[in-house]
């Protein structure tokens, strides 16, 4: 019968057992304060929409609005079919396929802001506030040229004010 500690000496004398050596990788210095504990942000600053962006995603939200209302298109089951996990949520690239499936036509830039607007983090894009906005705003009575002059003429004052 042989003593063989947990440092591998066999020598119950010269052994230390691993005590030792866990306070040292383990813990480092004693006597070192921890850092203070920031707590991550919600928001990423860089997923918020400036105010030029925010009109623009409003544009573009009644531009669709109207489309999906002339059109009698349900966009939520086709959401909800690319949804596996039914958490409300998809993954960008499906959200851009459903809407090339639906005929819907979005360019590169309306697709970069109504991502982020929708999603968090860029991971997951929010259909269920995407549909329910998309509904509210379909009802509106304004007609699209209007939105647009409305745009241009938001567009204009805050370059203005600049």
């Amino acid at each position: 019968f042989f003593f063989q500690a947990e440092d591998g000496i066999r020598d119950f004398c010269l052994s230390r057992g691993l005590g030792d050596v866990y306070k040292r990788q383990v813990h480092g210095d004693p006597l070192k304060k921890p850092e203070k504990f920031v707590p991550p942000a919600f928001f990423d600053p860089k997923d918020q929409l400036t105010y030029e962006e925010e009109v623009k995603v409003q544009v573009i939200l009644m531009r669709l609005g109207q489309q999906v209302r002339i059109r009698r298109v349900l966009l939520k089951p086709y959401f909800q079919d690319k949804d596996k996990t039914k958490s409300g949520k998809i993954a960008p690239t499906r959200f851009r396929s459903v809407m090339d499936f639906c005929k819907i036509p979005l360019s590169d830039e309306e697709y970069t802001l109504l991502c982020k607007r929708f999603t968090r983090q860029g991971i997951d894009f929010n259909y269920v506030e995407f549909d329910e906005i998309l509904k509210s705003v379909s009802y509106t009575h304004l007609t699209l040229p209007t939105i647009y002059s409305v745009q241009i003429s938001v567009v204009a004052v805050s370059l203005n004010k600049k």
